[in-house]
């Protein structure tokens, strides 16, 4: 169990460590594949046609027939001993391929934790693509009003920064979120494990770094939205 849950703090940490979405799906899927054990993963979007976002490792085929995102999560049996563990986000699925593997439901259990921290860190991905088209759309705006009226041109300019300001501190909120649910569950178990007597220094100082992680990921964030605006 102890190992699980080194895995679930890797896989966590992988989740919204950059505002690019095919960046940051890249590192989940990658994290994940290599820390459970998975000979190839993707994450592919049944928006049509459907279209693979992320992938590493062996290539595979997708189900004909994938997960609703109601069940949490499934495990498709293959021949020569493979299964693909498919994890439903939305509209949008994890897949997973194993070789002679009998814990996927624990490791679908897991992955399936961090469904709310996806979907977080996918939407603040999409809102930031969608800012940048916003802003290059409004960029094309003021470029064609510019000769026709300099105080409108002002005005809208004014309230694009206004509302780019509000976009903004939404996704710093989201973006912090995550980290801080970490560090609170980093230090929790620090605290129950000295309470219970299973203090573990080794274990303690990768606690303690990840936790330094999270705070220099923290102080990043702020400079990257700081640059970006």
């Amino acid at each position: 169990m102890i190992q699980y849950s080194i895995t679930a703090y890797d896989c966590i940490d992988a989740i919204g460590n950059s505002l690019e979405l095919n960046e940051m799906l890249d590192d989940v899927v990658s994290v994940f594949t290599d820390k459970t054990g998975a000979v190839g993963g993707k994450f592919i979007s049944l928006k049509m046609p459907m279209t693979t976002i992320a992938a590493i490792g062996r290539e595979f085929k997708a189900p004909q027939e994938l997960i609703p995102a109601e069940n949490g999560f499934g495990i498709h049996v293959l021949q020569n001993g493979f299964n693909i563990l498919d994890i439903p986000i939305r509209d949008e699925h994890f897949l997973f391929l194993y070789q002679d593997r009998d814990d996927l439901e624990h490791i679908g259990n897991m992955f399936s934790g961090f469904r709310i921290k996806l979907i977080n860190a996918i939407d603040a991905c999409r809102s930031v693509e969608k800012l940048h088209k916003l802003n290059n759309s409004l960029k094309n705006q003021v470029l064609e009003e510019k000769n026709k009226n300099e105080e409108n041109e002002r005005l809208i300019i004014t309230q694009s920064k206004q509302a780019a300001m509000g976009e903004m501190m939404s996704m710093i909120a989201h973006q912090w979120r995550q980290p801080i649910t970490i560090i609170g569950m980093i230090t929790n178990n620090i605290i129950i494990d000295l309470k219970m007597d299973e203090f573990d220094l080794y274990r303690t100082l990768e606690d303690l770094n990840s936790i330094d992680r999270q705070v220099h990921y923290l102080s990043k964030t702020i400079d990257d939205f700081k640059n970006f605006f």
